[in-house]
C-alpha cells in the first residue's frame, strides 16, 4: 500500500489492522503520540470514499486523539508536520532536532 509505505519513509510506525472488525485502517505512532488512521482511496467519487458505518462509528465514540483519513501522500505529511508541530510547541523536542 503506497501511503503506508510513505508513512514508514517518513519514519512514522505503523501498525496495520484493517482486518480487525470495527478497527480503522491503521494505528500509527510518530514522536511519542499514538494516532489511528483510515485509508480511503483519493481516485473514487466522493461517494465512494465515505466511512461505512462501523467506521463513522469509531471515529464517533473514539476517546483518544482524533483518527485521521488518509487518501494521498499530502495527507500522510500534512499529519506528520501537525504532529511534528505540536510536539515542538509542547516543548517534548526542540525546534531544532531531527523530525525522525
Amino acid at each position: 500500500m503506497e501511503i503506508v509505505n510513505h508513512a514508514r519513509a517518513l519514519n512514522i510506525s505503523v501498525l496495520e489492522v484493517h482486518a480487525v472488525a470495527g478497527a480503522l485502517d491503521l494505528v500509527c505512532g510518530f514522536l511519542g503520540v499514538d494516532f489511528r488512521a483510515e485509508v480511503k482511496n483519493g481516485a473514487l467519487p466522493p461517494s465512494r470514499r465515505m466511512l461505512t458505518p462501523a467506521e463513522a462509528e469509531t471515529f464517533k465514540a473514539w476517546k483518544g486523539r482524533k483518527p485521521v483519513i488518509w487518501m494521498c501522500l499530502d495527507d500522510v505529511e500534512r499529519t506528520r508536520n501537525e504532529i511534528y508541530n505540536e510536539v515542538t510547541r509542547s516543548g517534548m523536542i526542540s525546534p531544532n532536532s531531527d523530525r525522525s
